[in-house]
């Protein structure tokens, strides 16, 4: 069983994934952030038999989520990430991938207050921003339906422009391989 069908080439396949991070709030205690990702890549054949790039684009969302915790107090966050990202990989009954990515977050800030706090410009605090991200991801493959469908769990370091809360993601990837023909030789 192999993930990728050797009667087509190239491969185009798109998939789901979940994405746990884990956030470290101001006292260091760490807080699990989901959030949901869709992705397209593409098998392109290396000259070294069964090794594989793996160029992918990836879409994901955070909802929104409580950055602190206060009963009259609280910021609260929403991301959404564009990414790009190649990896190497190795098909065989298990595929072992390693894939560097980088990443355009668009991160939408909001201060919520509550009695006993009153303030009259909490949207001076909210905001929208964008930041940059570089992750490298390694991940193992597992086959099903005769190649077709992979599932990959995976874990993430990552490091993002001015915000150092996040360091680590995990998750599973579920993707579908859709057959691209190539024109006959």
């Amino acid at each position: 069983m192999f993930a990728i069908p050797e009667t087509f080439s190239p491969l185009l396949s798109l998939g789901i994934g979940l994405v746990n991070s884990q956030l470290l709030d101001s006292s260091e205690l760490a807080t699990r952030i989901p959030s949901y990702e869709v992705f397209a890549q593409v098998y392109a054949s290396l000259p070294e038999e069964n090794f594989y790039l793996r160029p992918a684009v990836r879409f994901s969302y955070e909802p929104e989520s409580n950055v602190e915790l206060p009963t009259s107090l609280s910021l609260r966050e929403q991301t959404i990430k564009a990414a790009a990202e190649l990896g190497l990989l190795y098909n065989g009954i298990i595929v072992p991938a390693v894939t560097l990515q980088g990443a355009m977050l668009s991160r939408n800030l909001r201060l919520y207050t509550a009695d006993p706090v009153i303030a009259s410009s909490a949207n001076s605090l909210s905001r929208r921003e964008t930041l940059w991200q570089a992750a490298v991801t390694a991940g193992v493959g597992f086959p099903f339906a005769d190649g077709s469908l992979v599932v990959e769990p995976f874990y993430r370091l990552m490091q993002i422009q001015d915000d150092n809360r996040q360091s680590t993601q995990w998750g599973c990837d579920v993707s579908y391989a859709l057959p691209v023909f190539s024109p006959a030789n």
